[in-house]
């Protein structure tokens, strides 16, 4: 058996995007004895190939043959995280842990949290990983947007969470060369900032945000033009939904235009503009 697996093994190095002799050694192992080790490296040939529905079943086929085999739920959980099924990937990281607690698995595990909208959860595991030293980039930039998202809709949340989510943040600069800087790291210490009652350096940081990175630039002066029609600032907005305009007059919302004519029509007063708004 064991000569079959490493043979396919080696096709697989041989030529790694022709697994059609690989798999023939597999499939003589697998008839020679049926294991979860085998199973499994069919099941990644089929993840390389991006076929998800394959490998998945052999993932689950795999873990009912021998439910303590810990790869398979880790291989199955990566699979998972590669095609966006996060809670999927939750639940398979969650098993995995339960038979091997490595600090490197918590860390995937976290990154399927935080990928899966469960900030609040995520916020526990990247805090875990921290206080044993086990720290990079990606967790702190995660644990930063992770204190905001939390907690930002509450509107009774205690500011102790955002200072959190600061430091954080500061940490993530700090340790992170500029290359590895992106759009996102800005607008999110933006909102910090805000939610810390510092809006000039938030508005600051959003802005940056918007001009560094183009993908999430109308995202970006949307969340400005939002922050300042509530703060009354409406000069300010106008600007903001006018970098939008720029581009493309389909880069409003309905209700976005409405905001605008309000805008003209409270700040400068100009009901011209206010009417063609509306």
């Amino acid at each position: 058996v064991q000569s079959y697996l490493l043979l396919g093994d080696a096709n697989l190095e041989i030529n790694s995007t022709n697994a059609t002799e690989a798999m023939k050694s597999y499939n003589t192992a697998l008839e020679l004895s049926k294991t979860a080790n085998i199973i499994v490296r069919k099941a990644k040939v089929y993840q390389r190939a991006q076929n998800y529905e394959l490998a998945n079943e052999m993932y689950k086929e795999a873990q009912a043959l021998e439910p303590n085999y810990a790869p398979a739920y880790r291989e199955n959980a990566e699979l998972n995280m590669q095609f966006n099924q996060y809670n999927s990937a939750i639940l398979n990281w969650e098993k995995y842990l339960q038979l091997n607690n490595s600090e490197q698995a918590r860390y995937r595990y976290a990154t399927s949290l935080f990928s899966g909208k469960k900030y609040c959860e995520a916020i526990t595991e990247f805090e875990s990983l921290h206080s044993i030293q086990f720290e990079n980039l990606y967790t702190q930039r995660l644990l930063a947007y992770s204190l905001y998202e939390c907690y930002a809709a509450q509107a009774d949340a205690d500011t102790t969470f955002f200072e959190k989510g600061m430091a954080s943040s500061d940490r993530f600069f700090e340790i992170t060369k500029k290359k590895d800087i992106i759009g996102l790291d800005y607008k999110y210490k933006g909102l910090l900032l805000i939610k810390l009652g510092k809006d000039s350096l938030g508005m600051i940081e959003l802005k940056r945000a918007a001009i560094e990175d183009t993908t999430i630039s109308k995202e970006i002066w949307s969340e400005i033009a939002k922050i300042q029609m509530n703060n009354k600032e409406y000069d300010q907005a106008i600007e903001a939904f006018n970098m939008n305009l720029q581009s493309d007059s389909s880069n409003l919302t309905v209700a976005e235009y409405y905001e605008l004519g309000r805008a003209y029509f409270f700040g400068p007063k100009d009901y011209a503009m206010a009417d063609l708004a509306f």
